[in-house]
């Protein structure tokens, strides 16, 4: 009990601290990087995480239908028994569920490479980054993929769990959900949802709900 109010005690720390960053280094004005909304469908049922870096690389003007991505370059394992951290669980076409940053970005570098642009772009798992950094991101006009939930609230559980094959219990998520954070205002962080378009989520909500659901991210950003 003493360590769980210890944690929620440095959540609490993190928050109006990032809130006080933020409000100080947003009040100046807001903004918001022009990005073309893609929905994840109907052929991504299950690939917000796809959809989510379709946006950020048609940012730098590179194109492809976001099924390619998901098909040919996103690794993916069975549901039961991997590794979101690893490989995407399921079929982001249809029975699947999510997969993390380091995936995405692992898809990401190798579509560059095959079309013959590692040396102009790159692609980062951010996972961890503290929130004043999506400011920075967004001030050099490099939009964000980050992991939220379907609702912007808490992460659901939704009864299954299994042993990964590095002995870690994974416990699976019912609304795990994935978009590309594209600006800020002084009371909101604005997103392009590839479920729902373009939102803007009240920041400290944001913050909060950035710092339950393990504070995952990635970028597609320009050498």
């Amino acid at each position: 009990m003493f360590r769980r109010k210890r944690r929620m005690g440095c959540f609490t720390k993190i928050i109006l601290i990032a809130l006080i960053v933020f409000g100080y280094r947003y009040a100046m004005s807001p903004k918001e990087i022009n990005v073309e909304y893609i929905s994840q469908y109907p052929e991504l049922k299950n690939g917000c995480e796809v959809a989510s870096l379709n946006m950020a690389l048609s940012h730098y003007n590179i194109y492809t239908n976001k099924t390619v991505i998901a098909r040919d370059y996103l690794k993916k394992t069975n549901i039961e028994g991997g590794n979101p951290d690893e490989a995407y669980l399921g079929d982001p076409f249809g029975r699947g569920y999510y997969c993390y940053a380091q995936p995405l970005v692992d898809a990401a570098n190798a579509y560059l490479k095959d079309k013959g642009l590692q040396n102009k772009y790159y692609a980062v798992d951010e996972t961890k980054m503290f929130p004043i950094k999506i400011k920075t991101y967004i001030d050099k006009n490099i939009p964000i993929v980050m992991w939220s939930t379907t609702d912007y609230g808490p992460l659901r559980k939704n009864g299954l769990k299994w042993k990964m094959d590095n002995s870690q219990i994974h416990e699976a998520y019912s609304n795990s959900h994935c978009f590309l954070v594209t600006g800020y205002t002084p009371t909101s962080i604005i997103v392009m949802d590839p479920a729902k378009g373009r939102q803007e989520i009240n920041m400290f909500k944001f913050i909060k709900m950035y710092i339950n659901t393990g504070r995952k991210a990635m970028v597609v950003s320009p050498y």
